[in-house]
């Protein structure tokens, strides 16, 4: 058995558990079947090797000496903060980006690991808000708890980012529906280097990074305090920094537990740290920095599904552009074709219509970038078969939206259609594994899922989805939050019809009626046998 590493929807260096199961199978539906065996009895761990190719971003100086905060922030009087200077004084950030991750690199002045923290570093919180739309006001302004401070409108965030030497502590919040997941990021240190690398995948980041404003600040990890940064008061304590202010009249503190911040060289930090009031109840406002123009690259080219007569290509560019894709038959470049794809720095297309047992020279060409040329060859099978939908699910979330999630046989596109609307995820095939999240109106809808494999096979499934919410415009709608999600295929429809039923024979109209016809019955087969007697 042979199980490509794209199947399992891991990024290289992301690790998961395998267990061997064998089972009597019913069908192919999950868990349909019996299992007699599985091995072995604790999971095996399987880690995706390193093949990322990385493309620089970002290299950026911050100023030294300042990770007083506000001005006037000092350490706390612990000896585990020596040598008292530099723990919290960020010196360089870098970002690099391959195909699936982002990798940032924070570098301090001085770094140790005292407390003997899992991720290899003690002192330092940092955090990353990433304003994705760059639009005023569009996201999330709060930092996270602890923190102390907010987002300048315009700066407001839609991914928050954060790590510590902790790994229950490494988390990212996402402003549209506040969850909180660990799932595709990794935080390491490199006491030799200062360095703290956190790597996120762009699943959760997002895929254009160089297009974010990004929100970089530095405190002082406190496993006991608020969201783990340690407090900053009036005065510094054992484990409390002093400089700050106390709780103001209503117990908020608005006083930043900041102690740095990655900022343009003609930013002031202090002014901007020092811009609360406790008096006015408000906190400061921060800002942060854009990625400087990245000159135009192609890089992470794989090759996906190759059959007969088609071919899956991936790629990225870090600036969105469209690209030429120029293919012919090794030793015929007479007669090369060409296409297009879409204005993006996340590209796929399929080749189709190719000849089988061919080997094709491909060249893809994106503005000034250098030119990427690759060779494929097709497989001699012709692919005629439509790719299985199994496990279509849909999920209500606490925020309204819809989760709908399924599995294909094989790799292929997600569409998904309603009355009145439609969604497509990947427009190439890609995954067998599936997850879309939509916002559909209140009531029930019926969700029409369309999958198309390499080869332009397709097959349809549905699932009928019922959204709490008002309706009409006054009532509560078609259900409530516990309305179960109903297969168009069955499942739910005999207790619709039975509640259906209850709720007609329920009113009093009605049940004044079928007693009427009864009674004219009765009287009916009464006179008829009186008439036989006769």
């Amino acid at each position: 058995m042979q199980i490509p590493w794209s199947d399992l929807g891991l990024a290289p260096r992301y690790s998961t558990r395998v267990k061997v199961v064998t089972s009597l199978a019913n069908s192919t539906a999950y868990g349909d079947g019996i299992d007699l065996e599985m091995a072995p009895l604790a999971p095996a761990e399987v880690q995706l090797p390193d093949l990322e190719s990385w493309v620089e971003m970002l290299d950026m100086a911050d100023d030294t000496g300042d990770e007083d905060g506000s001005g006037e922030i000092v350490y706390g009087l612990s000896s585990d903060f020596a040598p008292g200077q530099g723990l919290f004084d960020l010196t360089n950030v870098r970002m690099r980006q391959s195909s699936w991750n982002v990798r940032f690199e924070f570098t301090f002045a001085e770094m140790n690991n005292i407390w003997g923290m899992s991720n290899g570093f003690s002192h330092q919180i940092v955090q990353v808000y990433v304003d994705q739309d760059r639009v005023n006001g569009s996201g999330n302004t709060a930092l996270l708890e602890g923190a102390n401070a907010e987002a300048h409108p315009e700066w407001a965030w839609e991914v928050a980012l954060s790590a510590t030497g902790e790994p229950g502590a490494v988390k990212a919040v996402l402003a549209s529906t506040g969850e909180t997941t660990a799932k595709g990021l990794e935080v390491s240190a490199d006491l030799s280097t200062n360095t703290i690398t956190m790597t996120v995948s762009k699943n959760l980041l997002g895929q254009s990074p160089q297009d974010y404003g990004y929100i970089i600040v530095v405190g002082s990890q406190d496993g006991f305090g608020p969201g783990k940064w340690r407090d900053v008061d009036a005065d510094a304590g054992t484990w409390v920094l002093g400089g700050g202010d106390d709780a103001a009249d209503d117990g908020v503190d608005y006083d930043p537990n900041i102690l740095d911040i990655l900022l343009a060289q003609d930013l002031d930090q202090a002014a901007m740290l020092s811009s609360y009031s406790t008096s006015d109840h408000t906190f400061a406002q921060l800002t942060g920095i854009e990625i400087p123009e990245v000159p135009q690259q192609i890089f992470g080219l794989s090759i996906g599904v190759v059959t007969g007569t088609s071919a899956v290509l991936t790629w990225s560019t870090t600036q969105s552009a469209p690209a030429t894709i120029e293919y012919h038959i090794a030793g015929d470049n007479l007669t090369a074709l060409s296409l297009q794809s879409a204005n993006s720095t996340s590209h796929g297309i399929t080749l189709t219509g190719l000849a089988t047992t061919t080997t094709y020279v491909v060249i893809i060409s994106v503005d000034s970038a250098t030119s990427v040329t690759l060779n494929l060859t097709t497989t001699d099978e012709v692919d005629l078969t439509p790719p299985e939908i199994l496990n279509l699910a849909a999920e209500v979330l606490e925020n309204g939206q819809i989760r709908v999630s399924w599995f294909t046989s094989e790799a292929t596109t997600e569409h998904l259609s309603w009355n009145g609307g439609e969604h497509s995820g990947d427009t190439v095939a890609l995954s067998k594994s599936h997850q879309i999240t939509l916002t559909l109106p209140a009531g029930e809808s019926t969700l029409v899922l369309t999958a198309v494999d390499a080869a332009g096979n397709s097959n349809t499934s549905s699932i009928i989805v019922t959204v709490p919410g008002d309706v009409s415009g006054g009532g509560d709608g078609n259900g409530d939050d516990g309305e179960p999600l109903c297969p168009a295929d069955g499942g739910c429809e005999e207790e619709v019809k039975s509640s259906v039923l209850i709720e007609v024979i329920s009113s009093p109209g009605l049940q004044v009626l079928l007693l009427s016809i009864a009674i004219l019955v009765g009287l009916a087969f009464w006179r008829a046998g009186k008439n036989e007697i006769h």
